[in-house]
């Protein structure tokens, strides 16, 4: 009789998992590799899943609902488009020293497929999209930042400012290129943080 594998093992297996595709790849990405990581026979890894690819869609979800709790927990938190700001790219930064495989099979998405992008807009984009728009939403009927500018193209540029500090901090492409522009200046990422800052309250018209 198969012993059922403990609720840790389960895990372990899916951060095996997020390791081996954000590396590899979803074509890429071998079972026996993710076997061999997590300390099970490649026949158990296949009693639990299917395939590779209920195996990937199991990495995605631990991805997707991660994520999800970091926007939730500092947009409730944050009084101002700023504080958000400030408090997503510490989390970011956080998440690269202890997550970085995250961000990077997160990463890997926005480069696949359309079918992959079309999963990534649908599960995780639409996710910070609602919260950041009903939290712009919040900051101009407060008359805290502008309201010439409609909450939802707001939401988006925020989310494209914060997206180039993500992947200036995780991929390997995006480092390269902040240092393209960057270097000579000796702007590490603390201080592009502090300028971004500065840029965005200017650009939201956010009271000092």
């Amino acid at each position: 009789m198969l012993k059922k594998l403990s609720a840790q093992k389960l895990e372990e297996i899916v951060e095996a998992a997020i390791t081996e595709f954000a590396h590899k790849g979803r074509e890429k990405a071998s079972m026996k590799e993710i076997a061999s990581a997590s300390g099970v026979s490649v026949g158990v890894l296949y009693n639990y899943y299917e395939n590779k690819d209920a195996l990937y869609n199991a990495a995605l979800e631990k991805c997707f609902e991660n994520l999800k709790k970091v926007i939730s927990i500092n947009t409730h938190e944050a009084g101002s488009i700023t504080g958000l700001f400030s408090r997503l790219v510490d989390t970011v930064y956080s998440y690269a020293d202890e997550h970085s495989d995250y961000l990077q099979l997160y990463f890997s998405l926005t480069q696949g497929t359309e079918e992959e992008a079309s999963l990534l807009a649908g599960k995780f984009e639409a996710l910070s999209a609602a919260e950041y728009t009903q939290f712009i939403e919040k900051l101009q009927s407060e008359g805290k930042i502008r309201t010439d500018i409609e909450p939802q193209t707001l939401a988006y540029l925020f989310d494209c400012l914060l997206a180039m500090l993500q992947f200036a901090a995780v991929v390997p492409y995006y480092k390269k290129h902040r240092e393209a522009y960057l270097q000579k200046a000796g702007t590490g990422m603390e201080a592009l943080k502090q300028q971004v800052l500065s840029f965005l309250a200017s650009a939201v018209g956010e009271a000092k």
